[in-house]
């Protein structure tokens, strides 16, 4: 299989990938301003010995708006390696819109290492003021996801080592 043809799949997952992104936004803002249970749905939520019922819970908006950030990052990484993976199918490597793309896409994860868990501290903080769960076993603290953050710095690093690329392809251009 050709590398153009690999890179042509991971195009189409890439767009599979925003489309469920751009879906679930939208799940969510729904989710957030409709009561399910009017309509015979419901979720549960089971921590140790106590279970919720979704509508026990009410999802403030910090917990709705965190989530929603955090599926936009995710939204912005895969149109950044939509746009890199497109100029790789049009055998543009060395650009100057590569160097950007890379360098944006650290950010990007470097955002997301900082906004990976507070969705979820958010539901349990929520859970063990609201209902009186015990909270001696939880951890809701904020920490930072140290794994995102060290690739946030190697693609950083990278984008610095694409740009001395396009440095030299520059120089090349001149060189008879």
């Amino acid at each position: 299989m050709s590398v153009y043809r690999i890179l042509k799949m991971l195009n189409i997952f890439i767009l599979l990938g925003i489309i469920i992104s751009v879906f679930t936004i939208l799940s969510l803002t729904v989710l957030y301003f409709t009561d399910i249970s009017n309509y015979g749905l419901d979720f549960k939520i089971k921590i140790g010995g106590s279970e919720l019922i979704g509508n026990q819970l009410d999802l403030s908006f910090r917990i709705w708006l965190t989530l929603i950030i955090y599926i936009l990052l995710g939204l912005c990484l895969l149109f950044f390696a939509r746009i890199f993976i497109k100029n790789l199918l049009n055998k543009q490597i060395f650009i100057e819109k590569n160097f950007k793309t890379i360098r944006y896409t650290s950010y990007t994860l470097a955002a997301m290492s900082i906004f990976n868990n507070l969705p979820q501290n958010f539901i349990l903080s929520e859970i063990i003021d609201n209902h009186k769960v015990l909270s001696e076993y939880i951890n809701s603290s904020f920490s930072i996801n140290y794994g995102l953050l060290i690739a946030a710095v190697t693609v950083f690093v990278f984008s610095y080592i694409f740009k001395e690329g396009i440095r030299i392809a520059e120089e090349n251009k001149f060189t008879v």
